[in-house]
């Protein structure tokens, strides 16, 4: 079965490119490759307990990325 692109499946693509290296590479292997934790941080040259942090962390910014203007969470910090 051949899967169609979809315009959310080229935001998501677009989105990605802005995440950092480590991060990007992380969820990559993760979606794409379908790896474990433990897989991942022996391709990135780091901990597995780093990959648990950077897996919700990429998942967060492109979840903010693509979120629309009333899905986006509300900014934390000083009034204006």
């Amino acid at each position: 079965m051949i899967r169609t692109c979809t315009a959310s499946d080229l935001e998501l693509s677009r989105a990605m490119t802005h995440l950092p290296h480590y991060e990007r590479q992380a969820l990559s292997l993760r979606l794409r490759d379908n790896l474990k934790q433990t897989e991942i941080a022996m391709q990135l040259g780091c901990s597995q307990m780093q990959v648990s942090r950077l897996l919700p962390r990429a998942t967060g910014r492109l979840r903010t990325m693509t979120a629309g203007p009333a899905e986006r969470p509300a900014r934390r910090g000083r009034s204006p």
